[in-house]
């Protein structure tokens, strides 16, 4: 089997431990102390579930870490401690087993950039190391071949490889890929493609058929199709923009960050793939940004970043009712690159 690697960027070696899912251990508080006993006595609860991710800057000159929350966002803990000066950590995805997560994690001095497999218990694992803009994702489902893989970009082209680092491939050629996310059957990648030979230039969304399997003929891992995306029925000129990427659970539905060419405004709509694809807005936040969005486990509701018209600081993450539009803020700071909501079903009720 041919291990196909980037021949226009070279990548940095780093030694790479083989992924292993670890015991769930008890996660410490990072704000609001230890929980008590609930009233009437009993056993002591433990601390609630981490259900969302997300990157945040934390001020007073550091980077972004990442960090988790519960649904209500009363608890949330560090994961990742990159809260020096010259780390920084961002744009954080679940692995379909709602304990492990893959993200972005960095030295600015250098522009180092590393693909990094967390714990909710803490543990970290560095499995890649390149270049800056790798925003990986974990695959939702084993591909053909039966193995997991992340996804994740380098020199703005799309490669795939295992869960331990090992088995680079690569899927596209000379594409300005800028987002990518798997369909939830691991069978397509959908990647967010800026088309930089336009004047001016635009994005467009690219679906990109993928397949790995045992081929001793052809790289293992490869695309055998891609279809570029048509959505001028819906209103969405060439000339606009796309950004990050989140496709539903139970549904071909995907939660897209839309920009109007020449305003520079985020908002948040739905793509829907189920037959000829069509978009429409979710949200309508004039004068403000809506941004970074990822559904909830079952789909009912999604979580984002919103900053409010005519307020350029202290943006909020809200949780958004797809069906009555109802918000409620649940962080009170910015949280720039990315998030995501786990897959998994909570153990307990949510507010």
């Amino acid at each position: 089997r041919i291990l196909v690697l980037l021949a226009v960027v070279s990548f940095v070696a780093c030694e790479n431990q083989p992924y292993e899912p670890a015991e769930h251990a008890e996660a410490a508080f990072a704000k609001g102390g230890k929980p008590g006993k609930p009233d009437g006595g009993g056993e002591d609860p433990g601390p609630p579930e981490v259900t969302i991710l997300f990157d945040h800057y934390p001020g007073q000159n550091l980077s972004y870490s990442i960090h988790g929350m519960d649904r209500s966002g009363s608890y949330s803990l560090l994961l990742d401690p990159a809260d020096e000066t010259d780390i920084s950590s961002i744009a954080p995805r679940w692995a379909p087993d709602g304990v492990h997560f893959v993200y972005e994690r960095g030295i600015d001095a250098t522009g180092t950039r590393e693909v990094v497999i967390g714990n909710v218990d803490g543990t970290i694992t560095p499995i890649f190391a390149g270049g800056w803009g790798l925003k990986p994702d974990w695959s939702p489902a084993p591909l053909a071949d039966g193995h997991e893989r992340i996804a994740f970009l380098q020199a703005k082209d799309v490669y795939v490889m295992k869960l331990d680092g090992s088995e680079i491939y690569r899927l596209t050629t000379g594409l300005e890929v800028e987002q990518l996310i798997w369909s939830r059957d691991g069978s397509q990648i959908l990647g967010a493609v800026r088309d930089s030979h336009l004047e001016p230039d635009g994005s467009h969304l690219e679906l990109f058929d993928v397949t790995c399997d045992d081929s001793t003929t052809l790289p293992a891992c490869r695309v055998t199709g891609s279809t570029p995306l048509d959505l001028s029925a819906s209103g969405i000129s060439q000339y606009d923009f796309f950004g990050s990427l989140d496709w539903a659970h139970e549904s071909d539905r995907v939660l897209v960050q839309y920009v109007e060419a020449g305003f520079g405004l985020r908002e948040l709509g739905i793509l829907d793939l189920g037959g000829a694809p069509t978009f429409t807005f979710l949200t309508d936040n004039p004068g403000g940004q809506a941004y970074n969005g990822a559904w909830s486990w079952d789909d009912s509701e999604v979580v984002y970043v919103k900053w409010p018209i005519g307020k350029r600081s202290g943006a909020g993450i809200m949780i958004r009712d797809v069906l009555t539009g109802d918000e409620t803020q649940i962080f009170d700071g910015d949280a720039s690159f990315g998030m995501d909501w786990s897959p998994i079903a909570p153990a307990t009720s949510v507010p």
